[in-house]
């Protein structure tokens, strides 16, 4: 009886020292697993970063071009103010030019009625150029005296 209650005691150590080392083990690939877990968190967190870095530099570019293209806008409306700005003043001009036209046209008629003065000669007479007396050149080389 002592044999088989050393031989359950030793069976129980052996079940128990088994139990132990399944447990270490199972310990062992928790821990590893957990390392690999914090790994690929960590890589994830700096995957994460780096992208939200990305999304903040599209941001402001997206809010760079959006002012770009207010900007457009507001010179395409100031573009097409002055271009109706412009034709309105082109068809004024227009308007007074075929005015003119009419004002002249009147004028002329008038003046084909009226007889023209009759074109007369001026006598030209010519004239006699004589030289004066010298003077002395003021601050221009002369001979000494």
């Amino acid at each position: 009886m002592k044999i088989v209650a050393v031989l359950v005691a030793v069976l129980a150590v052996l079940a128990a020292g088994g139990f132990a080392w399944q447990k270490a083990k199972a310990l062992e690939e928790t821990a590893a697993e957990l390392a690999r877990a914090n790994s690929e968190l960590e890589k994830a967190k700096a995957d994460a970063r780096a992208m939200s870095a990305d999304a903040a530099a599209a941001r402001k570019e997206l809010a760079e071009q959006k002012m770009a293209a207010d900007q457009l806008r507001a010179d395409l409306v100031t573009a097409e103010s002055f271009l109706v700005a412009e034709k309105a003043i082109g068809a004024r001009l227009r308007e007074e030019l075929v005015k003119t036209k009419e004002q002249l046209a009147t004028a002329n008629r008038q003046r084909a009625v009226q007889a023209a003065p009759a074109a007369r000669t001026i006598d030209v007479r010519p004239m006699v150029i004589r030289a004066g007396p010298a003077g002395s050149a003021i601050g221009a080389g002369a001979p000494a005296r």
